[in-house]
């Protein structure tokens, strides 16, 4: 996306720590990490870090960051999308749905994923909803540091 001064681009994952670290998840216990072994609908795969490498964007404004936020394969037919985050100021302006399509764009075309899940704040799953995803269980708080959570699909490939 690009529309004069403003555009999605990737980034490293030095350039959204801080964001994640300072902004997302402020007063985080574990450490923040680039992408985390956690399944869709629950359990862990320790060889995730291993088998995939996760992809930031950065939607600008004349070089600025206004919000941020990442993806990675969790299976063969998997894709998340983690760590979504726009500053406050900049919100519903549409930058969350820029930056969750620039995930799902590069999960259809980069990757063998068929779906792209999340675990979206409560908060924040208007944008999630607006962009084709739809929740999957209840809302939960279990194993959240900033709930209320809920999963959160969309199928990409038939």
């Amino acid at each position: 996306y690009d529309n004069r001064c403003h555009m999605i681009k990737q980034i490293t994952f030095d350039e959204i720590y801080s964001i994640w670290k300072n902004d997302l998840w402020p007063d985080r216990v574990s450490a923040i990490e680039p992408l985390n072994c956690m399944m869709f609908m629950g359990g862990w795969d320790s060889s995730v870090e291993q088998k995939y490498k996760p992809v930031f964007f950065a939607y600008t404004d004349n070089g600025k960051i206004l919000g941020v936020n990442s993806g990675f394969q969790t299976s063969e037919y998997t894709f998340r999308s983690r760590g979504i985050w726009v500053y406050p100021e900049h919100r519903s302006k549409g930058i969350a749905k820029h930056l969750l399509d620039a995930v799902v764009n590069y999960a259809k075309e980069e990757t063998s994923a068929c779906i792209i899940w999340s675990i979206p704040r409560k908060t924040a799953f208007k944008a999630y909803e607006a962009v084709g995803f739809s929740r999957i269980g209840p809302w939960f708080d279990k194993e959240m540091e900033f709930g209320p959570n809920c999963y959160a699909y969309m199928e990409i490939k038939e």
